[in-house]
């Protein structure tokens, strides 16, 4: 299952990045200055870009939920 989780946010005017859980007081210039921190502190190169929303969201695969199949009691499944 891919999931996305932002990671920067655009900080007006131009394209300039905060990291969202980063130092508030560190803004980066550009997007390939952000991505670049990033991906230097985390080995990521997956990305999600909502240029108009102003994030930038990780991607990562997990693993699908185990399917549990149902269990009814008029058949005598234990519940």
């Amino acid at each position: 299952m891919e999931v996305k989780k932002s990671v920067f946010k655009r900080v007006p005017p131009g394209d300039r990045w905060i990291e969202i859980e980063g130092d508030p007081e560190k803004v980066f210039p550009n997007l390939t200055e952000a991505l670049e921190h990033y991906f230097q502190k985390t080995g990521l190169r997956q990305y999600y870009i909502d240029a108009a929303g102003g994030s930038i969201m990780k991607v990562t695969e997990e693993p699908d939920p185990p399917v549990v199949p149902p269990t009814y009691s008029i058949y005598g499944d234990s519940l």
